[in-house]
């Protein structure tokens, strides 16, 4: 189970000219509130297409239901964050991701 206020960045690189597939495996984030016009309030794991928070966003992701399609970069950097609110009232286990 992860903490409450969590702030993490991972930055994955592979050689040049080549892309990075991932593959979200298991997804068990606070989901959202259907009273909320915006994604992921609260818990969120979010995947870019670059190495900073300014690359074009390919996926915002929360809840329990894996994408069915691979995440993949024009290039070969990809941002992945995630961010968990200060709240922790529901216990959940986070998420795992193979990387191609």
């Amino acid at each position: 189970n992860y903490e409450p206020l969590l702030e993490c960045e991972w930055i994955l690189m592979t050689t040049a000219n080549q892309i990075i597939n991932l593959n979200i495996t298991r997804l068990d984030i606070e989901g959202p509130n259907p009273n909320d016009t915006q994604l992921c309030p609260y818990d969120s794991l979010k995947i870019y297409d670059g190495v900073s928070r300014m690359s074009t966003l390919l996926g915002e992701f929360c809840g329990s239901t894996v994408p069915l399609a691979m995440i993949v970069s024009s290039s070969s950097m990809m941002l992945v964050t995630f961010t968990s609110d200060s709240f922790n009232n529901v216990s959940h286990s986070g998420f795992r991701a193979t990387i191609t």
